[in-house]
């Protein structure tokens, strides 16, 4: 996704100057997301990463924690869901208002 999320930074507004932020071991504390970064206009975005290896036309499941559910409850005007169907495929798949589904 990090490779994604750099080849698609002008069309995601990414300020790369500022990096993108690789927060999958959780190294940032209190930050629930994969990764992190800063659109143009200085707005900080949070990005968490779900999968699955199944190729169901508009079934969607995957599993939050409760705190990555929390987080994204308090940051729900910057904060999406990255979300990539037939993981072995990296099939592209349609949004809803929340979840932001993107292909890798």
């Amino acid at each position: 996704m990090f490779n994604y999320l750099l080849s698609n930074a002008k069309k995601l507004d990414i300020d790369l100057s500022k990096g993108i932020i690789d927060n999958r071991k959780g190294e940032i504390k209190g930050v629930h997301c994969d990764y992190i970064y800063y659109n143009t206009n200085g707005r900080v975005n949070y990005i968490e990463v779900k999968s699955t290896k199944l190729n169901k036309p508009n079934t969607y499941h995957f599993l939050m924690s409760y705190r990555e559910y929390d987080f994204m409850i308090d940051n729900k005007d910057h904060y999406y869901i990255l979300y990539v169907k037939n993981v072995y495929q990296c099939s592209l798949i349609e949004g809803s208002p929340i979840i932001k589904f993107v292909m890798c």
